[in-house]
């Protein structure tokens, strides 16, 4: 069994302009139940909803904004301890609320609050 489990936290503050929102990160100890930041914290606006894909060390999140969404993609570095912009794109949808990564790792599947729909 592991003794610690990162995890990546969306601090989604719902502000339209530049803000303090994106991802942070933290250890979870198996042993003691104790959760510490780590210093890996990205600007990402208004991030809503995150997955993770454990194939590829890739973090997706979805970028919620009043005119258009995005999802944003992250290579996570095990070696670096550091998460890695590798690109955006706009959605059609408004209000991502919900991401998945396919079982073949080539689709990531995204629901959209707004509109009801889905895409990928």
């Amino acid at each position: 069994m592991k003794e610690k489990t990162l995890l990546f936290i969306a601090s989604y503050d719902g502000s339209q302009h530049d803000s303090e929102s994106g991802v942070l990160a933290y250890q979870l100890s198996h042993q003691t139940g104790q959760v510490n930041q780590v210093d890996i914290q990205i600007s990402c606006p208004n991030p809503s909803y995150l997955a993770f894909d454990r194939v590829n060390d890739m973090l997706y999140a979805t970028n919620d904004h009043l005119r258009n969404s995005f999802v944003s993609a992250y290579k996570f570095d095990r070696n670096e301890n550091s998460l890695i912009f590798k690109n955006s794109i706009e959605l059609d949808g408004k209000w991502p609320c919900h991401l998945d990564v396919c079982q073949k790792q080539k689709l990531l599947a995204i629901a959209n609050y707004f509109e009801g729909n889905v895409g990928n």
